[in-house]
């Protein structure tokens, strides 16, 4: 008799659910984001809403931290489109995007990126973050991993934010 294939999503948000630490939350939702979405990386920008900058605070998937070098400003870039809008936006290919800014403290390697998700971090109305998703080659996944994440694990990760 075959098993049953557990959802990979209910998985994560079980292993997640009584995270109090927001570190190890924040930390096991960009695994669980790289692995549902297939991305090379993940980051996750928080807003500050005195300055409308969102500045990077987490990432997995490169070498170099870049916490606190990217910033952009609500409404610049692919990220500041998804905060301002609190929509998610996917790029199959970031060279056509005009919104697209690589930003230079990233370096060489980010100029590679080919398919991006960005992912708006709401909660109660107001946007707190924004998760990126990157990939160097054509992600075809990034379409599905849109519609798959539930709400409730962006708000998880939101509440954490």
């Amino acid at each position: 008799m075959r098993t049953p294939s557990k959802n990979p999503v209910n998985e994560w948000l079980r292993r997640l659910e009584g995270q109090l630490n927001v570190e190890q939350l924040i930390q096991g939702c960009c695994q669980a984001l790289l692995e549902l979405s297939g991305a090379d990386r993940c980051s996750i920008m928080v807003l500050d809403s005195s300055t409308e900058e969102l500045t990077v605070r987490w990432a997995q998937g490169v070498r170099v931290k870049p916490y606190g070098t990217m910033r952009f400003r609500v409404g610049e870039g692919l990220c500041g489109s998804v905060a301002r809008s609190q929509q998610p936006l996917f790029s199959f290919d970031v060279s056509k995007e005009k919104r697209f800014l690589p930003p230079s403290a990233a370096g060489r390697r980010f100029r590679q990126v080919r398919s991006m998700l960005c992912l708006p971090l709401v909660n109660a109305g107001r946007t707190v973050g924004v998760v990126n998703l990157t990939s160097f080659s054509a992600n075809q996944r990034f379409r599905q991993a849109k519609e798959r994440l539930p709400k409730r694990f962006l708000d998880r990760l939101a509440q954490g934010v």
